[in-house]
Parts: C-alpha cells; structure tokens; sequence
C-alpha cells in the first residue's frame, strides 16, 4: 500500500456537458485530493488523482456515482508517480 498515491483515471459515459468535471473538483476539494480533470476528445473524462490509497479509494467511489444528470458507464484507472503539485484544478 502506498503512503501517497497518484492514479491516472478515465471516465466513460455521459461525463461531459453534465457537470461531472465540477462534480469531480468538488470532491477532490472536499478530500483534500491534488490533481486534475479534463474533458477528453473521445467523450471521455481524464482525471489524475492524488492523496492517500485510502482517500483515492472513496474518490473513486464518488467518481463512479458521478452527478445524477450524467452516467458513468465505465472507470478504469492505474497507478501513475507522484507529483508535486497542489490544488485540483479543472482543465479545458
């Protein structure tokens, strides 16, 4: 188990033009999670996730749920090393 983890995470659905992103950053924030979310080409979301395994494992739950206008269909993620940065913040 890893002490501070960072998880690359994809989101499958119907995860844009939702709100899922604020959905996302709002947990993140309520977590104290580091990282980011973004809307991908595909329809898809990316989020990069980091905070204690324990942490990222109710994240990811949360994630799962997603807002109840949208749908989340599929999540997939790995982990990835660990960055410095702070804050979450919502990409375009």
């Amino acid at each position: 188990m890893c002490q501070r983890c960072r998880y690359a995470i994809k989101v499958s659905g119907r995860v844009q033009g939702v709100g899922y992103r604020a959905f996302v950053a709002k947990a993140a924030s309520r977590l104290d999670v580091s990282g980011f979310v973004k809307n991908l080409q595909d329809g898809s979301v990316q989020i990069e996730a980091e905070q204690t395994q324990v942490v990222l494992m109710e994240f990811l739950n949360i994630c799962k749920q997603g807002p109840g206008w949208g749908r989340v269909d599929r999540l997939e993620y790995v982990e990835i090393p660990t960055d410095s940065s702070l804050g979450f913040r919502i990409r375009n």
